[in-house]
């Protein structure tokens, strides 16, 4: 349990100090992330829209 502890923290400390040093890469990272998942929704709720349409609901 100890060892887990150890990779653990020393895993969350280097992923801590890249995230701190590459700030612009990271912050890309996000915004494509985020982007990314409001396409996703605004095509599911447009399909969905559509259907309905086609369905003749309201």
């Amino acid at each position: 349990m100890r060892i887990f502890l150890r990779v653990f923290s020393e895993s969350a400390m280097q992923a801590w100090s890249q995230l701190s040093g590459n700030k612009l890469r990271s912050f890309l990272s996000l915004m494509g992330i985020t982007i990314g998942i409001f396409c996703i929704i605004a095509i599911q709720a447009a399909v969905n829209s559509m259907q309905d349409n086609v369905m003749g609901r309201r």
